[in-house]
């Protein structure tokens, strides 16, 4: 597949790590600014389940997802 290459070249990845991040990303904005419960918000980017969710936001931000929503917000 063409396509997977050129990712690869691009971003030094393949499109599945890139894809994670993205829902990572995606994830943690919406713990942060929603009042969404945080089970709502993990099966928002397609996880098995809230366990799953946890273990990859954990391992992305060295904190749970409620540890995350409670955290002041940055003034960048």
């Amino acid at each position: 597949m063409w396509t997977g290459r050129w990712v690869k070249e691009l971003f030094g990845v393949t499109a599945a790590p890139l894809i994670l991040q993205w829902q990572i990303d995606s994830a943690a904005k919406a713990v942060h600014e929603s009042q969404r419960p945080i089970v709502a918000v993990s099966i928002a980017p397609g996880d098995s389940d809230q366990s799953e969710f946890t273990h990859q936001f954990h391992k992305t931000f060295e904190m749970t997802p409620g540890d995350f929503r409670l955290r002041p917000s940055r003034q960048d």
